[in-house]
């Protein structure tokens, strides 16, 4: 019977350093719905924790949890099953050697997911979760995901992210890092003052005297409130509750809240500096209601797999959240705004009328925009988190922003140097277009022809220097794309 739901079902393996979860889920009336949840402890964090390795009882672990997963997923008719490697996974020294493990349990090679995607896709869901971007609530969010490692947050506005930065605030990190304290209170003042430390130079970029609603998630977060609160845990006096709960352990030695609680001495560490990393930030933020929600990475890829248009509402909701990442630290560095959004929408132009034949996509988009607001800023597109963006993405978007970077360059060598090549190309040519800013072409079209790249353009001016730069970018155009731009300019004043 359960072979019959194949066609509708889908499969996620997800793999994080404290657990493994296989996710089966079936598109039921337009609803996703779960079959299977299941999960098994892992000891890849206590590895990484320790010397920056996944240790050989934790490949052991892992191996033993495929072989029980795979069977599980093949009762469903199922020959193949996304499989997700977490992002703080793959910071092990040894994480190929897991990878090609993987490969050689499940009989496909797994996919990596880096800080940014993953980040996004868990705040999406959780948003959708919490009812909190229905707009109807125009406070900020703050969106905290504790991880084994780092405390991931988010700051969103009107529904759009502003702000994200992974901060190095997980329990397995603190728990290393304060290990030599012998004495437990002693260790909690320090673990707690270093805590409001960074929060307080990370400084939430919050509007003054608004009370932002907070969300918290995390699988470790998830375990320690089941640990010792009420079930029901989407209301404001949760965080109440998760406080009491701190300080129920707060002067006890992992050994003392391990034989209270029935856990490992591990497990023990893990839950008491998720509390404290909890607490820390519900006492750094003061917010004003919120939720703690139980969503990880295959919680939230599964209705993008089963949903017709799930995918482009999520990339949508990146896109937004890193343009307003990209808008913030444009503003910093003074470049002007009405400038710097004709170079996005014509940028975005010339790269509509290449999309055909380069295929560059929604996501190329994303990072050409990003680019566009950012160019020729001065370290501003490396120095800024883009919300939902991978590293390679940044890395792209960077090189392409800035322009310097290419004055004397040798050539791409790599898919992702050649991106950032033609991006910059792109950028140029569309910044030629108003080198004066001073909006001297109006009414431009564009049209892709076999060898050329035609522009029209309307002038009261002679637009000289928009020429000359525009010669000057053509050929680096040329160099990147095999076309040649070409620039008429009509001049609707001329009786001849």
């Amino acid at each position: 019977m359960k072979a019959k739901k194949a066609a509708r079902t889908a499969a996620v393996l997800e793999i994080e350093p404290t657990f493994a979860k296989l996710k089966i889920s079936q598109l039921k009336k337009g609803q996703v719905s779960d079959l299977e949840n299941l999960e098994c402890p892992l000891r890849l964090g206590h590895g990484i924790g320790i010397d920056g390795k996944i240790s050989p009882d934790g490949f052991r672990e892992l191996s033993q949890a495929m072989r029980g997963f795979k069977d599980a997923w093949k009762e469903y008719g199922l020959e193949t099953c996304r499989t997700l490697i977490g992002y703080e996974v793959q910071a092990a020294k040894n994480a190929i050697v897991l990878m090609d493990r993987l490969n050689a349990d499940l009989g496909f090679e797994p996919e990596r997911f880096d800080f940014g995607p993953e980040h996004a896709l868990i705040c999406y869901e959780s948003l959708k979760k919490s009812g909190l971007n229905s707009g109807a609530d125009n406070r900020p969010v703050v969106l905290a995901a504790i991880g084994t490692f780092d405390l991931c947050v988010s700051v969103f506005e009107h529904e759009r992210a502003v702000f994200c930065r992974a901060l190095p605030a997980g329990p397995l990190r603190l728990a290393k890092w304060f290990a030599g304290f012998p004495e437990t209170d002693r260790l909690a003042d320090a673990a707690e003052e270093w805590l409001y430390d960074v929060f307080r130079r990370f400084g939430f970029h919050l509007p003054a005297g608004i009370g932002p609603r907070l969300i918290l998630t995390g699988h470790s977060l998830s375990q320690a409130v089941r640990s010792g609160a009420p079930r029901n845990r989407h209301t404001a006096p949760v965080f109440t509750r998760t406080a009491a709960l701190f300080q129920q352990i707060r002067s006890l030695s992992a050994e003392q809240i391990a034989m209270r609680l029935k856990i490992s001495e591990e497990e023990a560490k893990i839950l008491y500096f998720t509390l404290m990393s909890a607490n820390s930030l519900i006492t750094a933020v003061h917010p004003d209601g919120g939720a703690i929600r139980e969503i990880e990475l295959s919680d939230a890829l599964m209705p993008l797999l089963l949903l017709p248009k799930a995918k482009a509402d999520f990339l949508l909701h990146v896109r937004d959240g890193a343009v307003s990442c990209a808008h913030r630290a444009a503003r910093k560095c003074g470049r002007s705004s009405a400038h710097a959004e004709f170079v996005r929408e014509t940028a975005c132009a010339i790269l509509d009328k290449m999309c055909k034949e380069y295929g560059f996509g929604a996501e190329g988009r994303i990072l050409l925009e990003l680019a566009a607001i950012l160019y020729d800023c001065k370290n501003g597109a490396a120095d800024t988190d883009f919300y939902g963006i991978s590293e390679n993405g940044k890395a792209i978007a960077a090189a392409a922003a800035d322009n310097r970077l290419f004055s004397s360059y040798g050539g791409p060598k790599t898919a992702s140097e050649l991106a950032s090549v033609r991006f910059a190309a792109i950028l140029s040519l569309a910044e030629a277009l108003d080198q004066s800013g001073k909006r001297k072409l109006s009414g431009i079209r564009i049209k892709a022809e076999k060898k050329r790249l035609k522009f029209t353009a309307e002038s009261r001016e002679q637009a000289a220097l928009e020429k000359w730069a525009f010669g000057k970018s053509a050929s680096r155009f040329m160099e990147a794309f095999g076309i040649t731009p070409e620039l008429l300019v009509h001049f609707p004043d001329d009786p001849n």
